[in-house]
């Protein structure tokens, strides 16, 4: 099996949700820690938004990797 971004991208990355304080400005903060030190995470004022923005950056972070020769972190 060939590992390409698509592989990748496919695989179910744990998604942590949190509910930013209206007094902090609200919104909704995603993370994706599985993704080791890369940290993924995308804040949005909906979860939609942050969630496309995640996923934007999840790929770039993986394709960075690839790119490198470098291992990409898999999901536990």
């Amino acid at each position: 099996m060939i590992k390409n971004i698509d592989y990748y991208m496919n695989l179910k990355y744990k998604i942590v949700v949190n509910q930013i304080d209206e007094s902090d400005g609200g919104g909704i903060l995603l993370e994706m820690p599985e993704l080791g030190r890369l940290s993924t995470c995308a804040w949005g004022e909906a979860y939609k938004e942050a969630y496309a923005m995640l996923r934007e950056i999840q790929r770039d972070n993986i394709q960075d990797l690839i790119e490198k020769g470098m291992d990409v972190p898999v999901p536990v």
